[in-house]
């Protein structure tokens, strides 16, 4: 009985010591788990990918192709990494073939982020005001919000990282480091590179760094650090030995030094300018400063610094489908705290070290979205998260304490101005967003392949376009074995990597129309867009969020039976002004012995 009071005492003292903590870890949750499997978009296939092969790997041992506990998935031709898929086995195990299968890990890694951004901002500023204004700050964070949101790998992979960063900065920070730590944090980190590939180059980059780190401070280097030394650097070389291989890259294949066509036009016509000009130099000069290094590494350093700038932070973000409209990635309020926080930290001359850990994990956290093509990417830049959370905190705490007359003022001002903004945030995140790109298939395809599904088998086939199998086996619960028994899948080749299945069962994929003009009998169509054939019955049809339409399923039947007025259609659907007149389909409809159903 005493024992049992006693807990309940430390209960009560841990709620009331850490209840601003608690406030934030509930928070992250409710908005990391609040209608998961809809907003701000549904599923897509990627997604659905990493929790049908968990499925598949927990109760068959093999992905769709039969290749049997593969470490690089082959799927739709990215080959994406293993990490994920093993994690997923798990919430397989008790939730199947769901949406929340596919989404627990990063609605977990979202609350677990909380937890770790507070402890490493105590292990670097030993001010509990700063972790505490972290925390919330990680659990309000629209870029972390809006990743753990969906079924991806970049997110709990940083997550992963950030847990083996902050367990070897703890080790290190303890009078008498323990080596036997470090088996933890590499099996951590090795994992977390098998997870995604950002982290093939951060994690050597930051270990290295941290050696050097180490090598600068004023003290003799003992058997111990050696030994962490040599671990450190082994660690960075087997993680940087997989990355050689193509497919362990996954999607992370760019070429650092690839350039585009027009930056080679480019190049032609300095080499021909330079050969044309009043004063000529020798052609392997005018190469030396015109090459395609020097444009690959002009093009790195542009991409490098627009993940620090205001446009991306704050104001626009990136043109992906994770954009969050009118906002960056970062709430306004982080434009006061972010600048206040760096410049203390500049500033501060106590803890050198740490400020240099803090700027190696910020500045190195951007290097691999740099260095693959096209702008700042919010998925592989994702190592920043925590690192500006744990800045802006330690901003807010600085905030919070230039004026002691004012202080309490000051705070209570401050969190208005977070409230306010917060509030801005989850409008554009939750209400704004599904509405920003209502076009996007996820909306609406989930019930168009359910419906596929159950009427195919009252046709002798079903045609639809792009090469959606994902859906099918995810949504049907299809078991691999019956997949690759009843599919056409095409060897594996350089032509054919993106696009393998032509059909399961009696579905066919990859019809290249919108909708055809003449079609089989008996045969289920799933066409998209507004415009379907005159020779058509329509089944169902299926609409954005915005009204437009987004899918219908029809069936043909003979331009000559057709009747003289044609049949009332859906709202916003029209007829196709031309009918099939070509001589191989007569009557509007293709034959039966015709090797194609369009």
């Amino acid at each position: 009985m005493k024992t049992d009071m006693f807990n309940d005492l430390k209960l009560q003292q841990f709620i009331k010591t850490n209840y601003l903590l608690i406030g934030a870890v509930i928070t992250a949750f409710i908005l990391r788990f609040f209608k998961y499997s809809t907003l701000p978009l549904p599923p897509n296939g990627d997604e659905l990918a990493f929790g049908y092969y968990g499925w598949s790997i927990l109760h068959f041992g093999i992905d769709e192709f039969g290749n049997r506990f593969p470490i690089s998935f082959i799927s739709i031709g990215d080959f994406k990494y293993p990490g994920l898929v093993y994690l997923n086995t798990i919430p397989a195990l008790f939730f199947g073939l769901s949406e929340l299968t596919v989404r627990f890990w990063n609605i977990i890694s979202g609350v677990l982020l909380v937890l770790l951004v507070y402890n490493i901002s105590l292990l670097f500023f030993k001010n509990k005001t700063s972790a505490i204004a972290s925390s919330w700050f990680i659990a309000l964070s629209p870029w972390s919000i809006i990743e753990s949101r969906y079924g991806w790998e970049n997110h709990i992979s940083m997550v992963i990282t950030t847990l083996g960063i902050y367990l070897l900065l703890f080790s290190l920070s303890k009078v008498k480091f323990k080596p036997k730590i470090l088996i933890v944090v590499t099996v951590i980190f090795i994992f977390s590179t098998f997870t995604y590939g950002a982290q093939r180059i951060f994690i050597p980059a930051f270990l290295i760094s941290l050696i050097c780190i180490l090598l600068l401070k004023s003290f003799k280097i003992s058997n111990q650090h050696k030994q962490l030394f040599l671990i450190l650097l082994a660690v960075s070389i087997f993680i940087l030995i997989p990355s050689l291989s193509n497919k362990n890259r996954g999607r992370i294949k760019e070429e650092i030094w690839q350039i585009t066509a027009q930056d080679t036009n480019r190049l032609q016509e300095l080499y021909v300018g330079a050969g044309t000009s009043p004063i000529r130099i020798p052609a392997r000069i005018t190469w030396f400063f015109h090459n395609k290094y020097r444009v690959a590494f002009t093009e790195f350093l542009m991409r490098y610094t627009n993940h620090f700038s205001p446009n991306f932070l704050f104001f626009y973000g990136e043109a992906s489908n994770e954009k969050i409209p009118d906002m960056g990635l970062l709430s306004y309020y982080d434009i006061l705290f972010l600048p206040i926080g760096l410049i203390t930290l500049f500033k501060s001359t106590k803890k050198t070290d740490h400020i240099l850990i803090l700027l190696c994990w910020l500045f190195l956290a951007p290097v691999a979205s740099s260095v693959t093509s096209g702008g700042p990417h919010i998925n592989r830049s994702s190592l920043m998260i925590p690192l500006l959370a744990i800045i802006s905190g330690w901003g807010f705490y600085t905030l919070t304490t230039i004026f002691k007359k004012w202080e309490r003022l000051i705070t209570i001002a401050l969190i208005i101005i977070v409230i306010v903004n917060s509030l801005y945030s989850l409008n554009q995140i939750f209400i704004q967003k599904p509405l920003d790109k209502p076009w996007i298939k996820e909306q609406v395809y989930k019930s168009v392949v359910l419906d596929v599904l159950n009427l195919k088998s009252n046709y002798k086939a079903v045609a639809v376009g792009d090469n959606d199998y994902i859906y099918f086996l995810f949504y049907g619960g299809i078991n691999p074995k019956d997949f690759i028994k009843k599919s056409d899948i095409v060897p594996l080749s350089d032509s054919n990597i993106w696009e393998r299945v032509n059909r399961y069962d009696n579905i066919y994929f990859k019809m290249p129309f919108n909708c055809p003009k003449s079609g089989k009998l008996n045969v289920l169509y799933v066409c998209s867009g507004g415009e379907v054939p005159q020779n058509s019955k329509i089944l169902k049809t299926y609409y954005f969020l915005d009204g437009a339409p987004a899918y219908t399923l029809l069936e043909f039947y003979p331009l000559s039976d057709l009747p003289k007025e044609l049949p009332e259609l859906p709202k916003d659907i029209y007829y196709m002004v031309d009918v099939e007149n070509s001589t191989n389909f007569p009557d509007g409809i293709i034959p039966k012995d015709y090797p194609s159903l369009w």
